[in-house]
């Protein structure tokens, strides 16, 4: 009974998805993905900009975000990001330029706080920026 019991669940897991966990599909790294944030509030906003920067960073890279992500998090069978200071440099200023762009396509922002914005990516040094993002580890 114990047997049958076991097989009927595993054959009900493998039907519903269970062969694809842990696996994921990696985007073309410089397709814009369909909003997956919709509203009106901050906490959407914040997560579109953080989403479309990521997908800029990605893209710049050469990589799918997935595999950015992956990367970043050290996991195991995923190369590491050589992060030398140019690399960093081109994956900031474009994760920041996507995100104002995006915004700037959804009408997320006013049209002066992006030229000012990206007036400051133009003009601002890359330990500045970084400083003002949080990336730092101090």
């Amino acid at each position: 009974m114990t047997v049958l019991l076991s097989a009927g669940l595993l054959g009900a897991e493998a039907a519903a998805g269970a062969g694809g966990y842990g696996r994921y599909a990696e985007t073309q790294p410089c397709d814009a993905p369909a909003d997956p944030y919709p509203g009106d509030d901050f906490d959407a906003l914040v997560q579109r900009i953080a989403y479309s920067a990521l997908y800029g960073a990605a893209c710049e890279l050469d990589m799918s975000a997935e595999r950015l992500v992956l990367a970043l998090a050290d996991q195991p069978g995923f190369a590491p990001v050589d992060w030398d200071d140019a690399t960093v440099e081109r994956a900031v200023r474009a994760a920041i330029d996507r995100a104002l762009g995006d915004a700037d396509r959804r009408g997320d922002l006013p049209s002066w706080t992006l030229m000012l914005a990206r007036q400051a990516l133009r003009l601002m040094p890359l330990d500045r920026i970084v400083d003002l993002l949080g990336l730092t580890g101090d």
